[in-house]
This record gives C-alpha cells, sequence and structure tokens, in this order.
C-alpha cells in the first residue's frame, strides 16, 4: 500500500465518506480483500439495517448465523433501523437473552435499564434465538408493518418467525421499549396500527416524550379503534426540536380535543401535513389552532381523504389564514371540487397573505370541474418559482382557469421555472354556415372576430415566453362549465396544434413559438401547448 493509500485510509473521516457511498453488496466485496479492510470497514456494513421484507434480501441477515454474530459484534454502531413485526418480534427476543444471560452467567446486571412491567414475556422458542446486546444507538427507526395484500406470500413465513409476532399489543410494547433504549432518535416513523390504537398510544406518547433530538415524527395508517377510554392521559412535556409532523387520516373517535392535544406538544414543527378531517371535527377551531400554537409552519401538505368531498381541504385554507402573514413557502393540496368551491372567494386571499414568501404551489386534482383564479397569485406572489394545477386529464373532472383570467392582470412571477395549467375559452368559436379556420385552403385567411381571439392567445404566449427562467411549461386545454361538445371537438382536432407549428406566411396564422426562441432554459414543453 503506497503512502497516498494509507494516508487515505487512515483518515477515519474520509474511510467513513467512502463507505457512505457505497451499497452494502460493494461494502461485503470491500471487507473481504484484506484483513485491515475487514476491522476498518466492517462497522460501516451495520450502520443501516432494513430488515423488513419489502427491503430485498437484507431480511436474511437474520437467517444466517454468521451474519447474526457480526451483527453482535457491531450493534453498537447501528444507526438506522427498519423492521416489520415479525423481524421486531424476533430482534426483541434476541435482546431478552443476551440480557438474561449475561444476568445469570455473569452475575451482573442488565446493560440496560430493568424492564418494563407492561412488556410481553418472551416467546417459548421454537426456533433458534442469537443472544444480541440491545442496540441502544439508534438515529432513525421504523416499525412497517407489511400490507394485506402481501401478507399471504411465501417469503413473509421465514426461519425466525416467532408467536410473538401475530400479537399487535405485544408488538406494541416491544416497540415503545426499542423507543425507550434509544433517547438520541431524531427520527420516527411508524406504520403500525396497533402501535396507536388506545392502549399502545399511551405507550407510545410516553417512550416519544422522552425523545429531545427527535425532529421527524411520521405515524402512517393508524386505525384508532372505537373503544372506551379509562383515566386521564398524562400531559407530557411539549416536543420542541420537533421539526416535521406528518398525521394521516383520523377516525371517527378522534374528537377535536384529542386532535389539539396532539397539535399542542409540536409548537415548533416547520412542516405540517394535515390530516383529512370528517364532518364531526370542527375545521375552524383546529385551523385557528394550527396557525397560533404551530406559527413557524412554512411548508403545507394536504392528502386527499375519505370523509367526503364536503370538507376535504378546507383546513389548508383555515391555516394559511391563521399563520403570520408572509411565512408560508410551499403548498401542496390535494382536494376536491366542494373544497375550492367553498373557498373560492377567498382562495386568492390565502395565497396573497404569503405573496412575497410563496415559491411553490402544488394542486392536484380529483374531484368534478371547477374554476379557480390565478390572476392575483400571478400579479403579486412575486418570488413564486413552481405553479402546478393538475387534474384528472378525464374530461369533466378537470381544475382549470380562464384564458380571461390569465390575462386579466400583469404577470410579476418572474421567477417562475415551472408552470402548468388547465385554460379554458381557448378555442376559436365556430359559427353555423362558416368553414371552420383549420379546413380551409393555405394561406388561411381569419375574420377579424378570429384574428382578435389570436391576439388574446398571443398575448398569452408572449407573457410564458418573457419568463427568463422557465424550463417546464405544460399548458393544454380545459373544456369549461359552459363550452359543451363544440369544444370537445376543438380539443381533439389535431390539426390545430399541426397548423400552430407551421405557423406563418404559409398558412396565414400568426407564429407564437416565436416567443420561446432564445430560452436556453427550456427543457420540456407538453400539454399538448394550446392546440389550436
Amino acid at each position: 500500500m503506497d503512502d497516498a493509500c494509507k494516508r487515505f485510509f487512515d483518515t477515519t473521516e474520509l474511510l467513513d465518506l467512502l463507505t457512505s457511498l457505497l451499497a452494502p453488496v460493494d461494502i461485503s466485496a470491500l471487507i473481504r480483500t484484506n484483513r485491515r479492510m475487514y476491522k476498518d470497514c466492517s462497522p460501516s456494513l451495520y450502520k443501516t439495517l432494513l430488515v423488513d421484507v419489502l427491503s430485498g434480501k437484507e431480511w436474511a441477515i437474520l437467517t444466517s448465523i454468521p451474519c447474526l454474530l457480526g451483527l453482535g459484534r457491531n450493534i453498537h454502531h447501528v444507526r438506522t433501523l427498519r423492521v416489520g413485526p415479525v423481524e421486531l418480534a424476533y430482534l426483541y427476543n434476541c435482546f431478552i437473552a443476551s440480557e438474561t444471560t449475561q444476568s445469570l452467567l455473569l452475575d451482573t446486571p442488565a446493560t440496560v435499564s430493568p424492564l418494563p412491567q407492561w412488556l410481553s414475556p418472551t416467546d417459548r422458542h421454537s426456533r433458534k434465538v442469537m443472544p444480541l446486546p440491545p442496540m441502544t444507538n439508534l438515529r432513525h427507526l421504523e416499525l412497517f408493518e407489511l400490507p394485506s395484500s402481501l401478507q399471504r406470500y411465501p417469503m413473509v413465513d421465514k426461519a425466525y418467525k416467532l408467536s410473538g409476532a401475530d400479537n399487535p399489543q405485544a408488538i406494541a410494547a416491544q416497540f415503545c421499549w426499542i423507543i425507550l433504549l434509544n433517547p438520541r432518535l431524531t427520527q420516527l416513523e411508524v406504520e403500525y396500527d396497533s402501535v396507536v390504537n388506545v392502549l399502545g398510544s399511551r405507550l407510545f406518547v410516553k417512550a416519544v416524550s422522552g425523545l429531545s433530538q427527535l425532529t421527524m415524527l411520521s405515524v402512517r395508517d393508524a386505525l384508532v379503534e372505537a373503544t372506551s377510554r379509562t383515566g386521564e392521559i398524562r400531559r407530557q412535556e411539549p416536543l420542541t426540536n420537533l421539526g416535521e409532523l406528518d398525521l394521516w387520516d383520523f377516525g371517527e373517535s378522534t374528537s377535536t380535543e384529542d386532535i389539539l392535544a396532539i397539535i399542542a406538544q409540536c409548537p415548533n414543527i416547520k412542516t405540517f401535513e394535515i390530516p383529512i378531517l370528517s364532518e364531526k371535527h370542527d375545521h375552524d377551531v383546529i385551523g385557528e389552532f394550527i396557525g397560533t400554537e404551530c406559527p413557524r409552519i412554512y411548508i403545507l401538505y394536504l392528502a386527499y381523504g375519505d370523509h367526503g368531498l364536503e370538507v376535504d381541504g378546507l383546513l389548508l385554507f383555515r391555516i394559511m389564514n391563521t399563520l403570520p402573514p408572509q411565512q408560508v413557502e410551499e403548498v401542496y393540496f390535494n382536494g376536491s371540487v366542494a373544497a375550492i368551491a367553498s373557498v373560492n372567494s377567498d382562495f386568492s386571499r390565502s395565497f396573497l397573505r404569503h405573496s412575497t414568501t410563496l415559491r411553490m404551489v402544488y394542486i392536484l386534482w380529483t374531484g368534478l370541474t371547477a374554476r379557480i383564479s390565478l390572476a392575483a397569485i400571478l400579479e403579486q406572489c412575486v418570488n413564486l418559482t413552481e405553479l402546478f394545477l393538475l387534474s384528472s386529464c378525464e374530461p369533466g373532472r378537470e381544475l382549470f382557469t380562464t384564458l380571461a383570467d390569465l390575462l386579466e392582470r400583469p404577470w410579476n412571477t418572474l421567477k417562475l421555472s415551472h408552470l402548468s395549467l388547465a385554460v379554458s375559452e381557448c378555442g376559436i368559436p365556430n359559427y353555423a354556415g362558416k368553414q371552420p379556420y383549420h379546413t380551409r385552403p393555405l394561406p388561411i385567411v381569419l375574420s377579424d372576430v378570429e384574428r382578435a381571439h389570436f391576439g388574446r392567445l398571443e398575448e398569452l404566449y408572449r407573457r410564458i415566453g418573457s419568463l427568463s427562467d422557465i424550463s417546464l411549461v405544460n399548458v393544454h386545454l380545459a373544456v369549461g362549465e359552459n363550452e359543451g361538445e363544440e369544444e370537445m371537438r376543438s380539443i381533439e382536432e389535431v390539426k390545430y396544434y399541426t397548423n400552430m407549428i407551421q405557423a406563418g406566411r404559409e398558412t396565414g396564422l400568426p407564429d407564437f413559438w416565436r416567443f420561446f426562441r432564445g430560452m436556453r432554459q427550456m427543457r420540456e414543453v407538453s400539454g399538448p401547448f394550446l392546440r389550436l
């Protein structure tokens, strides 16, 4: 080994950086080259353990005695652990076996604190369990429940599956114990129903309350059981370091007070994924409470839910109207027609409250046809870089704006790099007895009405072409609420688009594409882009 190579591998920071860029299979090949690499690089092989069934063959580490022995030697190097219920039950029994062995054979106390009384007993080991010291240095912990559609797959019936893996209450308790062993956790993700049921949620809250360094908490797909609660839930200290909160669908048994109690523990979050609420929840109270108690939020997500179209999405706008002005930077909204219809009069007001800070607006759509106004946003949101109005692309199920609305006010969003819109009122009106313009012989002679309409379209192209930073444009035709079958036929007429590309003296049509010449940042134009 020459001097330069020796100095490289003698520098721990460089070696750690190198192994962090390698896949586990590459690290495995590296440690087999010589004893030096085996000694220095083996810990990197165990820093991240993804041992649930959806992580490829990595779960096979629990079926190999040499791999388990290697894990035992490097257990203090593990920083990230993702497990399913089966893997968690096995590791729990391994940890308890190690603690029991140390206490009995060495006549010394366990390496971790005494086991809580609420922990489930270990399984009667019908299969071999390898004693492993408990993991106490985790930074990222995730419990992943296998979807029911995959639970019948043969790969789930692993050699290390214990009977306790089928006991949801036991799994919830074991997971909470692992949390208690790792007070330096910074990221915690749970996708397992039993952790957040009436019993498990109390253990979970107690365990999480001690994580002073936690910055990300994600609880997904939690189905709260509608059972009666006994006793008073203890108030815990707020999670002051939590920066991201991701809540999903709340069940009918979750009251408004329960939701407020959760939010009150997270006063400093900056990213909030809004849960879908039902009609029984008080949206006004919750929205105002979030905006008041969590005043640092600047990224808002809203996912589509199942509780009824008349309530979806309203909470997002209430939060935006309550947060301090000029703060929100990113908004991701996936809602329904009723949500927009209910707030359409205040839609622009919600966004203009943050006009100088907004950078990204994504509005995804799964509802019916609905019109939205963007005139004020394009005029006043001067720092906006991405604006997406994405629809289902099915006729009659679109979120759209109109050509008149886009031209109503000047555009001051000169930093836009991504623009995706559905625009109505773009089709040339057809008059009875008059031949459509695209079927006339070349060069096409336009009427005064047609020239005026093309002039409005030209202005839209000019405005888009004036965006010097634009790299992606997706502007396509939408069928407005009153435009009917004539507009549908114009959308399907491919010759419209062909004539626009060939615009110029040969066709007699305006050459709109001239506005895009010299735009070096442009990477994609799609839509179809105003096929007229």
